[in-house]
């Protein structure tokens, strides 16, 4: 008992966010396919698609896990587009440059704000594991009931000028400031 009130001591201590595996795995399907499925206000480079994953500090393991699933899930990329996966931490997210899609981990509150409002400068698609980053701008995220949906946000989208193909909203949850529908 001493001991496992020990290791819960230091896991806290240590840092980091409890992720679930089967939805990084879920997410690592989902999120590459969710770029081809929107039309940004940019061109995208037609050889890469383009993913940043930000994680604090503690959360190193999970944002590899989930760049490992991703790559595992496309080894050869995903439409004739390789994959290109870096990991930046929020506190170095004042370098990030323009991708296909930046993808939020947890965070602290300011650190995922400054994060929203350079995606939202720069117009990127965005996914957040937490959907309760929606109500910060997060573009997507995903909805867990019965099925898997994604949750998406169109206020956030029209105003990163992003628009997506019409099978996405077929099959997405849509997330509203007032509730979602």
């Amino acid at each position: 008992m001493r001991y496992l009130l020990i290791l819960i001591m230091l896991f806290s201590i240590a840092g980091g966010y409890s992720y679930n595996d089967q939805l990084m795995q879920i997410y690592a399907k989902i999120a590459p396919r969710l770029v081809l499925m929107s039309k940004m206000p940019y061109v995208l480079p037609k050889e890469s698609i383009d993913i940043t994953i930000l994680y604090e500090k503690g959360d190193e393991r999970a944002a590899e896990n989930l760049r490992e699933k991703m790559l595992e899930i496309y080894p050869k990329g995903l439409g004739n587009r390789k994959l290109e996966i870096g990991l930046v931490p929020y506190s170095m997210s004042e370098k990030l440059k323009k991708v296909s899609l930046l993808f939020l981990l947890e965070g602290d509150a300011d650190s995922v704000k400054a994060a929203l409002d350079f995606a939202g400068k720069e117009k990127l698609l965005t996914i957040s594991y937490n959907r309760k980053l929606l109500s910060q701008g997060a573009i997507l995220s995903l909805y867990i009931g019965k099925t898997v949906k994604p949750f998406l946000n169109l206020e956030a989208a029209k105003r990163s000028d992003i628009v997506f193909d019409s099978v996405l909203f077929k099959i997405s949850k849509i997330y509203s400031s007032k509730g979602s529908q």
